[in-house]
């Protein structure tokens, strides 16, 4: 009987501590190469170093994504771009959005940088 209530203990702990286990994130970072068109994933170099701020408003210099994975898809850098190109109509280009921070789906935050 105390061997079993033991295991039970046991199993029960485990459950308690796997609920606060917090899942960690990553920064990818999309710098901005060149290119007209900034929905080609081609027109960046992809790296998880993180990337300095620029002065200035005028030209995209860098994306970042907080990913779960660390691993940025096809979709989620498509989702990230639909998420950043807030003008309406939507187009190629980020140079006439805000720069700033986007909250996309759960864990997804996404910042557009822009400098001259």
């Amino acid at each position: 009987m105390k061997r079993n209530l033991l295991v039970l203990s046991a199993v029960v702990l485990a459950i308690v501590f796997s609920s606060f286990t917090v899942k960690t994130t990553t920064d990818v970072f999309f710098v901005y190469n060149s290119g007209s068109d900034h929905t080609q994933r081609s027109n960046y170099t992809e790296t998880t170093a993180t990337q300095n701020p620029f002065v200035g408003t005028t030209n995209l210099k860098w994306i970042k994504i907080t990913d779960d994975d660390g691993i940025v898809s096809t979709q989620e850098f498509s989702d990230m771009y639909d998420a950043l190109d807030r003008t309406v109509p939507q187009n190629t280009t980020l140079n006439d959005d805000n720069e700033g921070t986007v909250s996309g789906v759960s864990p997804y935050i996404y910042k557009l940088e822009k400098g001259n």
